[in-house]
């Protein structure tokens, strides 16, 4: 990347403009930290590809890798950031002076150059044809200008650059806070080091515009590739030689018990459940490089087979072959409709390790309260849970986890605190159905533990209490309407039947409805004599008190 960044670049007016979200930002991030951390003082990390053309005048036009450029160029912004204002707070010696200016120089000179003028910086120049307020924010708002939390409205290209600096100067900052000053200097030159000389992209330029776009197309052609389980199936068999029979059989009967499921993703999970984090683009290049005998071939192949139908019945959970347990049934299911996977490294390990099904249950039941929590309420990233749960998996199968009660205690320290819970539910709203029907039947179960919801969709819809159509609803305006009708406050389950009779009538005539339904969550509703804004936040307090409840950071409370 050093190479790469110390030159002059510019974006064709027909590119798109920048479109990296905090996901790719977060997996940029973690990428970061596994090369910074690695014990491995060799280690490297590929950064994808980079096609330039050159056109007469020699500039050199990014045909291929545009959002990693500009990912770079704002992360090393953030690090220098953070220098500066490590420089502001702190009273620095001598050495400490020169070592912020050696720095600060460093990443301008050789990365980011300085705003040449109005629209541009003199390393990269955004050429968004009827854009120039990308160029003009990326020149004076990242390459000359600080992070902020002020949201850009309706410039979505803005707001991600904005979010971006702002996450990795977070990233940055919270990384170093703990160490001395002298120590903050030298990791960020030690951040500065590793980025630019670790991280490595292959680059190809030509000078023939269409010769560009063909390799661009070819590298970037959909379809056409090897999945890496099929990479890792012919590696396998390669290697196998007098197992190749038995490690064939195997190897067919895990694609049989996946049952149409990602082979690929189902191998890195499995990975990840016995040996140190890893993603999917690095997975066929730590399995091979581990797993190089017959014998080891063989075992692998037996053990991916021995676990998939385990695998299948936590992304799948309509039909259970491996389970037959029902708290983990009933937690699995659960996990299944928040959309929730990037635990099943854990569910493995805990099976590897012989773990109890009481055990299984309750951690399974911590994992659900922390993806609740922190994930469907809170919105946290799935990245960092992945590495989070992933690290966990690690610990229990190397049996430096290998208590029910230590493994709960780690779960339950990485979960959002309840004020912050409490914060965000009591005006939580959402149009994801999933979500709604999973915390209205844990609410009922709550409430009613021995009265069962049923729970086909096509049985029990979702009942806005303050509808749709608002027109029979004098009493609301339409602003209200807008940020209040998705609110859980405005929300129940229902009868089919009972929801198509009442639609979109006065609440007069509706709450009495309610009580007749059965679902214990409802009955309350009847005690409401109109229905507006206050009622729907006075409901909302109600249930975030019952959340509070069911959803407790302490498991076993």
């Amino acid at each position: 990347m050093k190479n790469f960044l110390n030159q002059i670049y510019y974006i064709p007016v027909n590119q798109r403009d920048y479109s990296w979200g905090l996901d790719e930002v977060s997996d940029f991030w973690d990428d970061f930290l596994l090369v910074i951390r690695s014990k491995d003082k060799g280690n490297e990390h590929f950064f994808g590809q980079i096609v330039i053309f050159i056109d007469e005048n020699k500039n050199k036009f990014i045909i291929d890798g545009q959002q990693r450029t500009i990912t770079s160029m704002i992360f090393m912004r953030a690090v220098q950031y953070v220098c500066q204002k490590v420089k502001e707070e702190n009273e620095l010696g001598e050495s400490e002076k020169n070592g912020v200016e050696r720095l600060l120089s460093e990443i301008t000179s050789n990365v980011l150059g300085r705003p040449q003028d109005e629209w541009s910086s003199e390393s990269l120049h955004l050429n968004f044809e009827d854009a120039k307020e990308e160029s003009e924010y990326f020149a004076r708002g990242i390459i000359d200008g600080i992070p902020t939390d002020r949201k850009i409205k309706k410039q979505p290209a803005l707001e991600r650059m904005r979010a971006a600096y702002r996450y990795l100067y977070d990233q940055v900052r919270e990384e170093i806070e703990e160490l001395s000053t002298r120590d903050k200097i030298k990791r960020l030159h030690e951040y500065k080091d590793a980025f630019l000389e670790k991280f490595k992209v292959m680059y190809l330029e030509t000078d023939d515009i269409g010769e560009a776009y063909i390799i661009f197309e070819t590298l970037n052609a959909r379809g056409k590739d090897l999945e890496t389980a099929d990479l890792l199936k012919n590696y396998v068999f390669s290697k196998a030689k007098g197992n190749i029979k038995k490690v064939q059989e195997d190897w067919k009967g895990m694609i049989e018990s996946l049952d149409g499921l990602d082979t690929t993703k189902y191998i890195r999970y499995y990975w990840n459940s016995c040996h140190k984090f890893v993603r999917e683009k690095e997975l066929y290049k730590h399995i091979s490089s581990e797993i190089k005998s017959p014998l080891n071939c063989s075992k692998l192949v037996d053990s991916l087979y021995r676990y998939s139908k385990c695998y299948h019945d936590a992304i799948a959970p309509e039909n259970f072959d491996y389970y037959n347990d029902e708290e983990i049934i009933k937690h699995l299911k659960s996990l299944n409709e928040l959309k929730a996977s990037s635990y099943v490294p854990i569910l493995l390990a805990m099976e590897m390790r012989g773990f109890s099904d009481v055990d299984k249950a309750e951690i399974l039941k911590a994992i659900e309260i922390y993806v609740f929590r922190n994930a469907t309420i809170a919105g946290k990233t799935s990245n960092k849970t992945e590495v989070f749960f992933a690290d966990i998996a690690d610990k229990v199968y190397n049996e430096t986890l290998d208590k029910k009660s230590d493994i709960i205690a780690r779960i339950e320290k990485q979960m959002i605190d309840d004020n912050a819970f409490k914060n965000i539910f009591r005006d939580y709203a959402t149009t994801t159905r999933q979500y709604i029907r999973y915390i209205f039947i844990a609410i009922h179960e709550y409430l009613s533990p021995n009265t069962e919801i049923n729970r086909d969709y096509k049985n029990v819809h979702i009942e806005h209490i303050m509808p749709r159509d608002i027109k029979l609803w004098e009493n609301i305006t339409t602003k209200e309407h807008e940020q209040y009708l998705w609110r859980l406050g405005n929300l129940a389950l229902l009868d089919v039947k009972l929801n198509t009779s009442i639609a979109n009538k006065p609440f007069e005539e509706k709450k009495n409805k309610y009580l007749s339904s059965q679902i214990k969550p409802n009955d309350e509703l009847s005690k409401y004599n109109k229905w507006g804004v206050n009622e729907i936040r006075d409901r909302q307090n109600r249930l975030t008190d019952l959340a509070m409840k069911i959803w407790n950071k302490s498991i076993n409370e």
